[in-house]
């Protein structure tokens, strides 16, 4: 037994706690750092996460108001179809009356000039 005391004692010598501490540093220094980094990553992620979530509610946004225009255009294009067919019947009236009018004073040998 009293081997195994003086190699515990042996162990714990001023030289072994300074190679060990000098040991340690570089781990603690080390542990630090991937603490900070592993922080500033968290910060990170909750920083792209709020961003993605606000990319996605503009998007979407956009996307709303495009359907809205796109279903505005429909109905424009659709009054459109509807105000060139009447447009179209006014015009063939028009030519009615004119040939009418034109048949009432050739008729009548009225002065329809003016």
């Amino acid at each position: 037994m009293t081997e195994d005391s003086e190699k515990a004692e042996s162990v714990f010598t001023v030289p072994n706690m300074i190679k060990t501490m000098v040991w340690l540093i570089p781990v603690v220094f080390g542990a630090g750092a991937i603490y900070a980094s592993v922080g500033n990553t968290k910060d990170k992620v909750v920083e792209n996460t709020k961003t993605i979530s606000e990319i996605k509610k503009s998007t979407s946004t956009a996307d709303k108001r495009r359907a809205l225009n796109r279903s505005q255009i429909k109905t424009l294009k659709a009054n459109q179809q509807v105000i060139l067919t009447e447009v179209k019947e006014i015009r063939t009236e028009q030519r009615t009356l004119q040939q009418n009018m034109a048949a009432l004073c050739q008729a009548t040998g009225a002065n329809c000039s003016r």
